[in-house]
């Protein structure tokens, strides 16, 4: 971690030596980096750090519709105003984005049933109850996500 607070890259810019030392990265200097950073002067970067460190995350509300226009305005005002941060910096706290899932993808392999007499049959034959066409459709919602 050390490497990149004295050898600072620039955009774009990627030699092997910051290379391999980036794949040596692990969570534990992720979390020494931020238990350093919840102190620093940059509000956002020491706000985030604290709030993770203490498991303080975002509030998520997911829905069909995206959230408007004028409620994301009034809680970035409102997040500006609580830290004494720009309209453009409250933008870090705060996260816009549409997210998708399916119960049941049957793409790369199949859950499969092990009856008492030893035969294997996919789910999908082995219940009447589940139906495939439910299973694998696709889910879609907009989440927005801000800190609390």
């Amino acid at each position: 971690m050390l490497y990149f607070l004295h050898q600072p890259l620039q955009e774009g810019e990627i030699n092997e030596t910051a290379l391999q030392h980036f794949l040596q990265l692990d969570d534990s200097d992720l979390w020494q980096a931020m238990k350093l950073w919840q102190h620093c002067d940059d509000v956002v970067l020491s706000t985030l750090c604290h709030n993770l460190l203490n498991r303080r995350i975002f509030k998520i509300v997911l829905s069909d519709k995206k959230p408007s226009k004028e409620r994301i305005q009034s809680d970035l005002k409102n997040i500006a105003e609580r830290f004494g941060i720009s309209m453009e910096e409250a933008k870090y706290f705060t996260i816009n984005c549409d997210v998708s899932s399916n119960i049941y993808d049957n793409s790369d392999y199949d859950i499969e049933i092990l009856y008492n007499d030893g035969s294997i049959r996919p789910i999908t034959e082995a219940s009447d109850i589940l139906n495939i066409d439910v299973l694998s459709k696709k889910v879609k919602k907009h989440a927005y996500a801000y800190i609390r």
